[in-house]
């Protein structure tokens, strides 16, 4: 897998605009979100993350994890 360098404002504050999807082939997971991107048009803006079946696994684990605190803060 490559490296992934940010610049400016953190990624992460972007709003997601559809549901994200999800392929694999050839032992790597593809995750692609989309989201409004200021400044690039009405266009969703597709960011691809790719994963190894492993790291995709562990993912798996933690968002399963992370859901379960959220719906145990929100009681």
């Amino acid at each position: 897998m490559g490296e992934m360098k940010y610049q400016g404002d953190p990624p992460f504050h972007l709003p997601t605009t559809q549901a994200p999807t999800v392929r694999g082939d050839n032992n790597v997971v593809e995750v692609i979100l989309y989201a409004s991107v200021p400044g690039r048009g009405p266009a969703d803006v597709p960011v691809r993350l790719g994963l190894s079946t492993n790291e995709a696994s562990q993912l798996v684990a933690d968002i399963q994890r992370a859901i379960e605190e959220a719906q145990e803060r929100r009681r």
